[in-house]
């Protein structure tokens, strides 16, 4: 597959001097482990940036405008995590969510992180789930986020 980037420079400008990022992943980082919990890992100053959208659910007419909440993707996209830590850690120029705490993630830490220029949202917790109660193994809970815009 071929990719072409077309780019119309202002008046005065060259785009030969000029940065261009193309972002080539939708996750940055991806925690699934169905069988056992992933326990004790921390992240501490650290920069988790540029990242793609998944597109397909929308571009077929299903979209959810409001919350994003068909997005099954973020940056940084854990499951069945434990005592794991973002401390002090910078998440920017993602395409939808910044972090996701999803199943069964309990005791894990965000503190003092700094997220901006998203595309859905910043931090997501819990599984997109309505109706009946979800099974208490896919709970997310005793998650700590302070001090993070």
């Amino acid at each position: 597959m071929q990719h072409i980037l077309y780019y119309n420079a202002n008046p005065g400008e060259n785009p030969n001097n000029e940065e261009c990022i193309i972002p080539q992943l939708m996750e940055l980082v991806t925690f699934t482990q169905p069988s056992a919990k992933i326990q004790f890992i921390s992240f501490n100053y650290l920069i988790f940036s540029h990242t793609l959208v998944d597109t397909t659910t929308c571009l077929k007419g299903n979209c959810d405008g409001q919350s994003a909440t068909f997005l099954t993707t973020a940056a940084l996209h854990l499951n069945n995590a434990n005592k794991v830590s973002f401390i002090h850690v910078e998440i920017s120029h993602v395409g939808g969510y910044a972090l996701w705490l999803e199943s069964g993630c309990t005791n894990n830490l965000i503190h003092y992180c700094h997220i901006y220029d998203l595309g859905a949202g910043g931090i997501r917790v819990g599984i997109p789930e309505s109706g009946n109660a979800p099974n208490p193994n896919l709970l997310s809970s005793f998650n700590t986020i302070n001090d993070s815009a």
